[in-house]
């Protein structure tokens, strides 16, 4: 089905590109982080707790000027992430300046609420559509649920806007690219569980492999946005998630999964950004065919930029229901807003969490982070003056979790064990008046002890931490909690 209404245009900003104009679209994006658990299909996030944005799409092989009109007056401009040394020059309400190579940014004026989401790629192949087997053009397209098969090539045109969800079971050598945006607001969710095949969202896979996503743009998931069950030999690239705003939309979710590649792509999220799960526990005997027993492992994350409206940005946990996490890598990746949590361990279920690496990791804190907070009722989003939020940039532990370790009478049975995590060349970029994060590296039992941590160059705003002690630590509240011998270089 083809409609040829134009999509909607963000018109707070006019943006030129070395003289020529370009679309700037509107994005809905989460305003607060105000979250609860999901209150059921006639009770959906209001509007009201988010915001507009704008983001822009485009492909050069060589450096740009970015030539931007507001319209609204402002005092400041910070172009993100702040690592790549970009100062905007500011004019009036114009501003100018150079991006020198394809890359994820977000340009913020006076704080990061309405921001321009700029997403600037090298040019694809001219001939890459030849090998599809559904192909959407040009042109505004409202498939709904579309249901993959073994070697399915989707070629989503960059002019082309797709209503629609794909999900994928027990399917090999599937590939969806080429620059277009998918768009779930045609799918209300309706049920709480994210696990099963209730909910469609932008992408879900079961039991596959050689499972290829390049170059989507990603907006409105009615859950978790790209997920993953069972599934290995991944590749997601160049990928653009954006406008994610309603109840647990984390960005990707990797469950009982093997070599798996995430890199080049930008992930805003209002929920975890990047995580890595183990269900087994829940799918065993639940879903048809699931192979219990499977580890997550061989997974890299690299080349990211991420920004997370609630939870934790990169993420192992907090359901850990298989044998092994192992060969873990979140590398060279910005995380440009977080909030509770920036680079995270939850081993809360019975996994052996080991060989995991944080490398090359650069994390920006803003002062102006705001507080967040559950909702229980339908008050409005209100923090009491002065709160502030509780952010820590590094969280390793085994705090359980219900779903998945009560036994039948209600009592904890066990916990399990992280050891060989690498913290390696991370950077911290504290902003004006922004608070430095904690950490958190602890066994909440002596009876199932953690291995080593290491913490290898970490720097705040170029200072190089010689000793953990110099790191803030939180008290959380979790009695009985049993420090690793934690190695700072």
């Amino acid at each position: 089905m083809l409609n040829k209404e134009a999509p909607l245009i963000y018109d707070a900003y006019k943006v030129s590109i070395d003289g020529l104009p370009c679309t700037v679209r509107e994005c809905r994006v989460s305003a607060m982080p105000y979250n609860r658990v999901f209150p059921g299909k006639d009770r959906q996030r209001p509007r009201n707790q988010t915001e507009l944005a704008g983001l822009i799409n485009f492909y050069s092989d060589k450096p740009v000027q970015m030539q931007i009109s507001v319209d609204y007056d402002f005092s400041t401009a910070v172009l993100r992430p702040t690592a790549k040394g970009i100062i905007p020059e500011i004019n009036g309400r114009k501003l100018i300046f150079t991006l020198p190579k394809p890359g994820s940014y977000v340009l913020e004026l006076d704080g990061w609420h309405n921001c321009l989401h700029i997403f600037f790629r090298a040019p694809r192949p001219v001939d890459e559509a030849k090998e599809a087997t559904m192909l959407f053009g040009p042109g505004i397209h409202i498939p709904g649920k579309i249901e993959l098969h073994s070697g399915d090539r989707i070629y989503i045109d960059p002019e082309a806007l797709v209503y629609g969800g794909f999900i994928g079971k027990d399917v090999r050598d599937v590939e969806i690219y080429g620059g277009g945006i998918v768009d779930g607001s045609w799918e209300e969710r309706v049920l709480e569980h994210a696990y099963m095949p209730y909910t469609v969202s932008n992408f879900k896979f079961y039991n596959s492999t050689n499972i290829r996503i390049d170059g989507i743009t990603v907006l409105n998931s009615a859950c978790w946005t790209m997920s993953f069950f069972g599934c290995s030999d991944i590749d997601i690239a160049n990928m653009a998630i954006v406008g994610q705003w309603r109840y647990n939309t984390d960005g990707i979710d990797l469950c009982n999964c093997q070599k798996a590649t995430i890199r080049d792509s930008f992930l805003r999220t209002f929920d975890d950004t990047i995580v890595l799960k183990g269900i087994d526990r829940c799918m065993d005997g639940a879903y048809p065919g699931w192979k219990t027993g499977s580890n997550v492992e061989d997974i890299t994350v690299t080349g990211c930029v991420l920004w997370c409206g609630w939870g934790r940005a990169c993420e192992i946990g907090i359901e850990t229901s298989a044998p092994e996490f192992r060969n873990i890598c979140f590398q060279d990746c910005d995380i440009i807003h977080f909030q509770q949590v920036a680079m995270d361990i939850q081993n809360g279920v019975n996994a052996l969490v080991h060989d995991v690496v944080f490398r090359d990791i650069r994390v920006e804190v803003q002062a102006d982070t705001l507080p967040s907070m559950m909702q229980h009722s339908e008050k409005e989003y209100s923090p009491a003056p002065g709160m502030k939020e509780e952010q820590f940039l590094i969280f390793s532990d085994n705090h359980q979790f219900v779903w998945h370790t009560l036994n039948e009478h209600g009592n904890r049975t066990e916990f399990a064990i992280t050891k060989n995590v690498l913290f390696e060349n991370i950077q911290v970029i504290l902003e004006e008046n922004a608070v430095m994060p904690y950490c958190w590296i602890k066994s909440l039992s002596p009876d199932y002890p953690f291995g080593v941590h290491t913490i290898r160059n970490l720097t705040v705003n170029g200072k190089r931490i010689e000793k953990f002690e110099d790191l803030p630590q939180a008290d959380i509240g979790r009695p009985g909690a049993v420090s690793p011998q934690v190695i700072v270089e």
